[in-house]
């Protein structure tokens, strides 16, 4: 009798284990979707501050995204905590843009591993550095490229939407 009043309660031990397991493992996906959104939000602002050649305002938003890559608490946000550092410290726009190449690609690693909340558009230059072509995510289908500003403002094209 106490053998089975203790395998009853092994198995509810396990079964409240096993449920809290599931419900903060969903508790985590969702709130790192949210996170992965606040990432996107603040790297949207990077790029339109590199559309318009603004160096000041692309170092302040780097900053921004630097903060809410802190409060992740994932390995996979290392890269995008290097991007934002480099570019916030880099005196010239084609720097910035230099870094922002490699923020583009980590950011859209992140948004297709954690999800996101809206729907975002990856797009592509061909002719960004010396015409090896780079992508950039942005919320709007119209192509606003960040690699060359007011210069070939228009030059890109959607490749994907997620």
């Amino acid at each position: 009798m106490i053998k089975l009043k203790k395998m009853k309660a092994v198995k509810f031990v396990f079964l409240v284990v096993l449920f809290m397991a599931t419900f903060e493992t969903h508790a985590q996906k969702e709130l790192s979707k949210k996170e992965a959104t606040k990432v996107v939000n603040a790297y949207l602002k990077v790029k339109d501050a590199l559309v318009k050649s603004n160096t000041t305002r692309a170092a302040e938003a780097s900053i921004e995204m630097w903060l809410a890559l802190k409060q992740m608490k994932e390995v996979a946000v290392e890269n995008l905590v290097k991007d934002a550092k480099n570019i916030s410290e880099a005196s010239t726009v084609e720097r910035q843009r230099e870094y922002f190449n490699s923020m583009s690609n980590n950011v859209v690693q992140l948004v297709k591993k954690y999800g996101k909340e809206g729907t975002f558009h990856v797009q592509k230059c061909p002719m960004a550095f010396d015409n090896t072509g780079a992508i950039w995510l942005s919320a709007q289908k119209e192509v606003l490229n960040p690699y060359f500003g007011d210069k070939m403002l228009h030059c890109g094209k959607v490749i994907e939407t997620l």
